[in-house]
């Protein structure tokens, strides 16, 4: 990735792609820095993706993922241990999802990891089906079926609340 990649990229996708990190993980303090690191890499590699929004976001939340796995260790070791818990590694804090519906963010954080993962770059970051596909490592078809039920799981989180479940219904990919 070279420089003027880099400051194009921040100045036009990096708050967006900050905000689609922290829908998936919960937390936009934790998925900035997640971000930053990603970039980071990709500088220091000199990566050159075909979309770095998309790089930077699979690259930010394998990042967390990791660090969720980490404290998820460090908390089973404490409790054999006999020694407190850990605060849950996976409490969302609302206030920073921006104006994403806390109703939607606690839905979308009940989904399996990669449907997550796939629902954000589709859906929130408006990257075509193909291109979801090359950034996670998967063919086509397999992010259809992925957000095929991501949207089947959405509805029926979000039935459950209220007539939300429409609109989410709605959703298909037209890409």
């Amino acid at each position: 990735m070279d420089e003027q990649a880099l400051t194009d990229f921040v100045r036009t996708e990096y708050r967006r792609v900050v905000t689609a990190t922290a829908l998936s993980c919960g937390d936009a303090a934790r998925a900035e820095d997640a971000v930053q690191h990603a970039l980071v890499v990709a500088w220091e590699r000199k990566i050159v993706p075909s979309s770095i929004a998309a790089w930077v976001t699979v690259a930010a939340m394998n990042h967390l993922r990791s660090g969720f796995r980490r404290l998820a260790a460090e908390r089973r070791a404490q409790q054999r241990l006999g020694a407190l818990a850990s605060a849950d590694p996976h409490t969302v804090d609302h206030s920073s999802l921006g104006n994403v519906d806390p109703l939607v963010a606690t839905a979308l954080r009940r989904l399996p990891w990669r449907q997550r993962q796939m629902v954000v770059l589709h859906y929130f970051l408006d990257l075509s089906v193909a291109d979801v596909a090359a950034s996670v490592g998967v063919t086509e078809g397999t992010v259809k079926t992925s957000l095929f039920r991501a949207r089947e799981s959405l509805r029926k989180e979000l039935a459950t609340v209220g007539d939300t479940s429409e609109e989410v219904g709605n959703v298909r990919s037209t890409r």
